[in-house]
């Protein structure tokens, strides 16, 4: 389960250990499963630049096969 640190608000998924960033060993276990969400001073990860390149892809290209299907269809009705 991820910890969370009182002093800086950090949050890892170590079970065990210093706080990696303020080196606080005072980090008790953080409940998710209350709210459903994570705490209000939660760094999340970010998406990744390449998956945004490859939704941004996929995007691109079912607009052009949609578009090209459209087409088809108004040729050959």
């Amino acid at each position: 389960m991820a910890r969370t640190c009182p002093e800086c608000g950090w949050i890892w998924p170590k079970p065990k250990g210093p706080c990696p960033v303020c080196g606080s060993d005072a980090a008790p276990e953080l409940d998710l499963t209350e709210a459903g969400t994570a705490p209000a001073g939660d760094r999340r990860a970010k998406m990744p630049w390449h998956l945004k390149l490859l939704v941004a892809s996929l995007a691109v290209y079912l607009g052009w096969r949609a578009f090209q299907g459209i087409e088809w269809l108004i040729h050959h009705i």
